[in-house]
This record gives structure tokens, C-alpha cells and sequence, in this order.
């Protein structure tokens, strides 16, 4: 940010220096959702950097490289240590979705009994 400065709106980023996370299945660059009232801005970054790893692509935010787009639940602890800052704070994201498939039998096994409850009580954290 003591480059380019802390964008106020989407319409202000920077999009050679936002950094992308590719889709598995495509290969293509996921785009950034971003929602306020009426407003949605829908960005697709720019960079020459595209990882297909989140876990890659923040620490290469860690490193300074530029603006990246992830879970907020993937960098708590860097936010709150002051190694990332949040930008857009005022911006409503995409949503996370979590979708937990299994079978339907009439015994269920108590680990995915208790499997079932940790994603429960996760999700309800997300929100």
C-alpha cells in the first residue's frame, strides 16, 4: 500500500499489483466480487503473479507484493498481528459456501457425526 495507497472503493485498485488465485478446473483467474448497496464491481486482476495455492498467495502478500483476495477466516492472524491490513473493509465480498456430502445411511459413524458438527460451529463463525 505505500505504493499504490489504501483504495476507498474497487474502482481504485490497482490491478497490475491485485494477485490472482486460479481456478483448478480451468486454469482460469477468479475474479473479485465486490458489493455495496446498488454498486457491485466484478475485477479480474491483472498481475503477472497467478498462483493456484492460497496458501501462496498470502505469503507472498506477507512479502508485500501487492493487494490479494481470500477468505478473511485464512489470514485472522496475520490481520490481527499487523502483518496485513484489510482494505475495502466497507465492501461486501462473495460469499464463502461450504457443501459437505455424504452418504445417508442409517447408521451415521460418530466421526462423521462429529465431522459434521466441527463444519457446523466453523460455518457459524464465518458469518
Amino acid at each position: 500500500m505505500e505504493r499504490c495507497g489504501k483504495p476507498d472503493s474497487p474502482a481504485e485498485l490497482d490491478l497490475k499489483q491485485c494477485y490472482g488465485l486460479t481456478r483448478t478446473a480451468t486454469g482460469n483467474v477468479r475474479q473479485w466480487v465486490f458489493e455495496q448497496g446498488d454498486e457491485r464491481y466484478e475485477l479480474e486482476p491483472q498481475s503477472n503473479l497467478v498462483v493456484n495455492s492460497t496458501v501462496t498467495l498470502i505469503q507472498s502478500a506477507l512479502q508485500g507484493v501487492g493487494f490479494i483476495y481470500v477468505p478473511r477466516i485464512l489470514v485472522t492472524d496475520h490481520l490481527a498481528s499487523g502483518k496485513l491490513v484489510q482494505c475495502l473493509g466497507d465492501w461486501q465480498t462473495a460469499v464463502l459456501k461450504l457443501f459437505l456430502v455424504y452418504p445417508k445411511t442409517r447408521f451415521t459413524a460418530p466421526k462423521v457425526r462429529e465431522f459434521v458438527k466441527y463444519l457446523t460451529e466453523f460455518e457459524s463463525h464465518l458469518q
